[in-house]
């Protein structure tokens, strides 16, 4: 990226913003139709796509996101849910371990 935009103090210079950091989906290479980049950022998960013009449009672009994205919020609190399970302290009934 610094070679299109100048760099300062490890920012991106790009118009009058200052940018710690870039992402974009590099162009599609024969036989596939979308590219995605992905990262994180300040604690989100950012997605980025292009696409090949002669087989998509930009609302089947938007809309593969939109899918991609939905599956990746699913998996995140499936994940949350199973790690709130696993972290809440368990109890055993008394009747169960007998007398002490």
């Amino acid at each position: 990226m610094t070679r299109l935009f100048p760099a300062s103090n490890e920012l991106l210079t790009v118009g009058n913003a200052l940018l710690f950091s870039t992402m974009g989906a590099p162009p599609p290479r024969g036989d596939t139709n979308i590219s995605m980049a992905i990262c994180l950022n300040w604690g989100r998960i950012c997605f980025s796509a292009t696409w090949n013009r002669a087989v998509f449009s930009g609302q089947d672009c938007y809309d593969f996101l939109e899918l991609y994205k939905k599956g990746w919020e699913e998996w995140v609190k499936a994940g949350e849910m199973r790690a709130n399970i696993e972290s809440e302290p368990q109890t055993v009934s008394q009747d169960l371990i007998g007398p002490l």
